[in-house]
């Protein structure tokens, strides 16, 4: 149900950097145009009604700033985030601004996977076309240039588009749901190393409420795939409590501690953790920063001919040790990270704090993917049984007609059926797992004298399904820049992939 069925079938699997083969486990191609991703209406995605009162933005998020539409020229479809350039009387409280206080703001979009999809890891690809100042009268000498080239400056990409992911512990922008909450992932009871109370689900509760484990800690850590825009771009993972000071890099001393985004920091150990070597091994006798992680490269861009490495040279810098406060083209690998593996790559308890009321949750009802009506369907299993003759006869139970495939999507048949694939009671019927009795028996009997046979094809590895990160998708305002602000960004959120089961 989480794979779509227009995604090629030669994308149903990928090999990994070290061999392994992972099967597919969601995709969206965005082909059907028109779709709305307000609550209720999509089984994937859910959009946002909401101001973005956690991040320092300048915007609220709209439902009808989300939607999915053709290009005719190029018969390409994406998922589209429309931006709107308007002055908006609303008044918000932002904690995260300087001095905290109300903002104006203009209207974009949003959408999130909270609450419908996890995955607990695995291989995120995106194709993605970021917001920015693209038409001949913004002056933009980028769009003049080859569509591998890379952007050179900030000023004609004024918003902070993102693609990430969070623990669905939290759902992201509301602050009731990720307070102490996110970026945490620790799960150990040490209240010299963290305060138990800063953690709201803390190892050392031996009740934590909610329905959760006692004694395990739990929260949101947040993996952005991307952000940024122009010649700002990030990807990070975020989690907490993070590193002990003793293994981070050495804070600037006496200047400004934004020194360390540019690497011009004076303060000797101040620019990237391990160098110089004599610093880091003299004062502190341990490695620093993270061990053997691995980084792909971005073969989509023009190649800067200035910054092409030996990894002969490298090699051999990191072998003697790096002595300078800074890396250089023939030290360092590209990651800026020396320890880096440079191997050959072959419950509704606290509901009210997730929602609010222009952003309800809603009971989804069908719209998952489908090829067939047994999709979309609840089909009991399947056994073999003696007959008469004491020979083996195959007899298959019943089969309730609870939804259609229609059009590619699901639909349900009846109020009294919810879910993506309309196979869960609602909420107002859970009590009984079927439809109403007075025509329950006569479904049986009609489909038992039929001997309809449905096969369900499932696709995704239940194993790395029901994780912890959900998805989102946003396009939100630099602060920084008072730009006026393009049309519209597309994005095609198109594969995850996960490891196969065993």
């Amino acid at each position: 149900m989480w794979v779509d069925p227009e995604t090629p079938h030669e994308r149903y699997t990928w090999k990994t950097s070290r061999g392994h083969t992972w099967d597919l486990v969601m995709s969206d191609e965005f082909n059907t145009p028109g779709r709305s991703f307000r609550p209720g209406d999509d089984h994937l995605w859910t959009s946002i009604e909401k101001p973005d009162g956690v991040n320092d933005a300048m915007e609220i998020y709209a439902h009808n700033k989300t939607t999915t539409a053709c290009d005719k020229a190029s018969s390409v479809c994406s998922f589209q985030i429309e931006l709107e350039d308007a002055v908006i009387q609303l008044q918000v409280w932002n904690s995260y601004l300087q001095t905290p206080g109300f903002e104006n703001f203009y209207r974009g979009g949003m959408v999130q996977s909270w609450n419908k999809f996890c995955i607990q890891g695995g291989m995120i690809e995106v194709r993605a076309q970021l917001p920015g100042a693209l038409t001949e009268t913004s002056g933009n000498p980028d769009i003049l240039l080859d569509s591998s080239a890379r952007a050179r400056s900030l000023r004609y990409y004024p918003t902070w588009p993102g693609i990430w992911m969070m623990g669905n512990l939290g759902r992201a922008i509301f602050s009731g749901s990720t307070n102490r909450m996110w970026p945490f992932s620790y799960d150990a009871c040490d209240p010299d190393t963290l305060t138990p109370t800063n953690q709201r689900i803390s190892a050392c509760d031996a009740d934590p409420g909610s329905g959760m484990n006692p004694h395990q800690g739990r929260g949101a850590p947040e993996i952005d795939i991307v952000e940024g825009g122009g010649t700002t771009i990030s990807s990070s993972i975020q989690v907490g409590p993070g590193m002990p000071p003793d293994f981070r890099v050495i804070p600037p001393a006496g200047e400004n501690k934004l020194c360390i985004y540019s690497s011009s920091c004076e303060t000797l150990g101040a620019n990237i953790p391990g160098i110089p070597e004599s610093v880091y091994l003299g004062t502190r006798g341990h490695q620093s920063w993270y061990q053997n992680m691995r980084y792909a490269a971005n073969n989509f861009c023009q190649r800067n001919i200035s910054e092409v490495q030996s990894y002969t040279k490298v090699e051999a810098a990191l072998t003697v040790g790096i002595e300078d406060n800074m890396c250089s083209v023939t030290t360092c690998p590209a990651s800026l990270d020396i320890n880096s593996d440079l191997d050959y790559m072959n419950a509704e308890d606290h509901l009210d704090e997730y929602e609010d009321e222009e952003n309800k949750l809603v009971e989804v009802h069908g719209k998952a993917f489908c090829r067939t009506d047994a999709d979309c369907t609840v089909q009991t299993a399947h056994s073999r049984r003696r007959n008469s003759t004491q020979t083996f006869s195959d007899r298959r139970s019943t089969v309730v007609l609870t939804g259609r495939c229609v059009n590619k999507r699901c639909e349900c048949s009846s109020k009294s059926w919810a879910g993506p694939r309309c196979i869960v009671p609602t909420k107002s019927s859970a009590v009984s797992f079927g439809p109403p009795a007075y025509w329950q028996h006569a479904l049986d009997h009609c489909f038992s004298c039929l001997g309809l046979l449905r096969v369900l094809r499932l696709f995704c590895s239940k194993e790395n399904q029901g994780g912890h990160q959900n998805g989102g998708a946003k396009s939100s305002s630099n602060s920084d820049s008072s730009m006026s602000l393009c049309d519209a960004s597309r994005a095609n959120i198109s594969k995850v992939l996960g490891r196969r089961s065993k």
